[in-house]
């Protein structure tokens, strides 16, 4: 088994550093690539400030800017782990805090983003940190993974498809959801079937299990 420790100083660093850097913004949330090798050392950090939700998979082809989800793949998954990141709300400006949307768990767009990450790009870990200051490392079951994984490469099935294959899904998903737990603070037992949930909070130390697929031998198994 494989575990990362970040210690609550790391994880509010990381929290801040985006909003240290460029506190002019006010985007909702961005996305970014973490790094890690085997003996726990943090060894590469990307931030994307423009990303949001899934715009990448409809950008136009024209377009000049560098989309961090067309260059991203775990390449080496025997000297490092590479897990997509997420932070929320953390751009708003002060007069806007009232308007705020505050999340307290993964919303869908952060779920979709787990498996599109997962089966196309080989990064099978997706690290949030919520505007409650939640923070949730969210993966793949195995049997989840491997329906998707075929129907993918079985099926023929572009990215684009997918994503509108999952939305239906989790809005389905949501939409079952009991009224009485709004989706911002809860959520969807379904989930607990499709995805390993880890949960922590941002001013504690958090250590989680990092979770990967046998790519290799999936492929084996469905030829």
């Amino acid at each position: 088994m494989n575990y990362f420790k970040f210690n609550s100083i790391q994880l509010n660093t990381l929290k801040n550093l985006p909003h240290n850097l460029n506190n002019s913004l006010i985007n909702a949330n961005i996305g970014g690539i973490l790094s890690i090798n085997k003996l726990n050392e943090i060894k590469q950090l990307i931030f994307d400030f423009e990303t949001h939700n899934m715009d990448e998979l409809f950008v136009n082809s024209k377009d000049s800017k560098v989309h961090l989800f067309k260059h991203i793949k775990n390449i080496d998954l025997n000297k490092y782990f590479t897990i997509s990141l997420e932070i929320n709300n953390i751009f708003k400006k002060q007069s806007d805090k009232e308007a705020d949307i505050i999340y307290y768990s993964p919303y869908i767009y952060q779920w979709i983003k787990c498996v599109i990450f997962s089966i196309y790009r080989n990064i099978y870990n997706h690290f949030i940190i919520t505007s409650s200051n939640n923070i949730y490392l969210i993966s793949m079951k195995n049997t989840y993974f491997l329906n998707l994984f075929k129907k993918k490469h079985i099926d023929k099935i572009s990215i684009k498809d997918m994503y509108h294959l999952l939305m239906i899904d989790f809005c389905d998903i949501y939409h079952l959801h009991n009224d009485n737990n709004n989706s911002k603070f809860n959520i969807p037992k379904k989930f607990y079937e499709y995805f390993n949930i880890q949960k922590g909070h941002i001013d504690k130390n958090f250590l989680f299990k990092i979770y990967t697929h046998n790519i290799q031998y999936t492929k084996a198994g469905f030829k």
